[in-house]
């Protein structure tokens, strides 16, 4: 019904708030390095969901393909200089699962009745959730970020350059959130999460490309471990997907018999 799927789309743009509040104040207590290791079990956590909400159950080759993966996030990543506290690995764990179970309900939004009759479009759910996650995000931010700043804050950047940059960003995210919704439709939330590991390599090789970031043998071999688990996912999935026969209807009118 109408009123289920707006409910699925509510709890959705919550969860994924909650993403953002819980990292945010996560870094407070831990380093990126840190936060990007905890992260790298979120296909974990999708993959769980996935099983309780959407009843999908998961090839078990697929949990060490995970561990891989997470090991290669863990060796590539500088921890010599990373901060460990309870609060933040409590904080960043809860946003990975509030994560997991928001790209979970995105699929169960997409692939099933939305808010008609048809299944709901990847751009509809764009300019659904838009809304709720500003009215969301709003009042947190006059809360929790807009206290902090201070006058040489506002004064380092004018108002046009800042309303541009704004408009910028906002296009960008309106376009991830697009292309996000149509990975999920067409595949499932577990493999947009494991795509989205993809982003740690490309952020350590533009670091070692443009920031003096040294790139040596062991995070090399890191970053190789990472690749070698999400390919494996891609050969694993592909294998144990199983098309379903398309059944056309019969027209009421040839169902029937008719008796003379």
């Amino acid at each position: 019904s109408s009123s289920s799927a707006a409910s699925d789309v509510y709890k959705r743009q919550i969860l994924l708030c909650a993403t953002i509040v819980l990292n945010n104040n996560g870094l407070d207590f831990i380093d990126v390095a840190s936060t990007q290791i905890i992260k790298s079990l979120t296909p974990l956590f999708t993959a769980f969901f996935s099983m309780l909400l959407l009843r999908q159950k998961q090839p078990l080759i697929i949990y060490p393909i995970f561990l891989i993966s997470s090991l290669g996030v863990y060796i590539s990543t500088d921890t010599s200089t990373s901060k460990v506290s309870y609060t933040g690995v409590t904080l960043i764990l809860s946003s990975g699962l509030c994560l997991a179970m928001a790209v979970t309900l995105q699929q169960l939004i997409l692939t099933r009745e939305g808010l008609s009759t048809l299944p709901l479009h990847p751009m509809s759910l764009v300019f659904y959730t838009t809304p709720v996650e500003f009215l969301i995000l709003g009042p947190l931010f006059f809360v929790l970020e807009f206290p902090s700043y201070d006058e040489r804050d506002q004064s380092t950047i004018g108002f046009i350059p800042l309303t541009l940059l704004i408009l910028v960003d906002a296009s960008c995210v309106f376009l991830l959130r697009w292309v996000q919704n149509i990975t999920i439709k067409s595949t499932s939330a577990l493999t947009l999460t494991v795509i989205s590991q993809f982003k740690f390599v490309i952020v350590i090789t533009l670091s070692s490309l443009f920031f003096e970031y040294k790139l040596d043998l062991k995070k090399l071999i890191g970053l190789c471990l990472l690749m070698i688990g999400t390919t494996s996912y891609g050969v694993v999935r592909r294998r144990h997907t199983v098309k379903k026969p398309v059944v056309q209807a019969i027209p009421p009118s040839t169902s029937r018999i008719i008796v003379l």
